[in-house]
Formats: C-alpha cells, sequence, structure tokens
C-alpha cells in the first residue's frame, strides 16, 4: 500500500485490509489480532511519516473495528471540512459516541508512539 499523495480533486483515499471474515472468527486467536493491530497502526506511521510537505491539508486515520478487524481501514484525508465532518454520525443509520476512559494501548499493552489524536467511538 503506497498512497500517490496526488491531490486531484478527491478529498479522501482509504485502504481497506486484505483479508476476509476470518480475522474476526473464533478460530482467529485473540493473539493473531492484537498483532494485527500494531501491524495496521505500524503501517499508519509508515504512511504519516511519507507524507509530501507541499500538501494543504492531509490527515493520516488509521480505523480498528473491534470485533470485526477485517472491516478495518487507513482513510487518507485532503480536505479539512471533510475531515472534520467525516467523525460527526448523528443520522438514522449511524450514530457515534465518543467512549470516554477507554484506551486501545492499554487493553492491547502496546507502546504506540504516533503523534495525533486517539478517539475511539462505538456504533
Amino acid at each position: 500500500m503506497r498512497p500517490k499523495f496526488e491531490y486531484d480533486g478527491q478529498i479522501e483515499q482509504h485502504y481497506h485490509v486484505p483479508c476476509g471474515f476470518w480475522l474476526s472468527s473464533q478460530k482467529c486467536g485473540a493473539k493473531l489480532q492484537t498483532e494485527f493491530s500494531k501491524k495496521w497502526i505500524e503501517k499508519t506511521k509508515e504512511i504519516i511519516e511519507s507524507k509530501p510537505e507541499h500538501n494543504k491539508f492531509c490527515k493520516v486515520v488509521a480505523s480498528i473495528e473491534e470485533p470485526y478487524f477485517w472491516n478495518s481501514q487507513i482513510t487518507i484525508f485532503y480536505d479539512e471540512k471533510y475531515y472534520h465532518d467525516f467523525f460527526i454520525r448523528t443520522g438514522p443509520y449511524q450514530t457515534w459516541t465518543e467512549i470516554e476512559g477507554v484506551s486501545f494501548a492499554k487493553k492491547t499493552k502496546y507502546q504506540y508512539d504516533i503523534d495525533g489524536t486517539w478517539i475511539l467511538r462505538g456504533n
């Protein structure tokens, strides 16, 4: 996965996990799911570090859907308004509310060294 970081009018790019439903199955243990989460965040960090400086706006976000890991994705936002509006989900089909007091890092016992805001939302 190598994003182009070329703004050609698109407001975002996103990359899904290259796997099927097996990552969320009972046959796939918690240890492998934790390892997936680590690698997914490391890949996000790699993308963040490769961002060119000339982009007017560019945010990289890792989404880890637990327990539906197969639905996780990395999204690159090129439009600031779309980035901020993206996380407002209060419609009839989706409602996201911030879950306070929950730490993905503590839960997985893994030290993440990525600068940025960490928000955990539930639907």
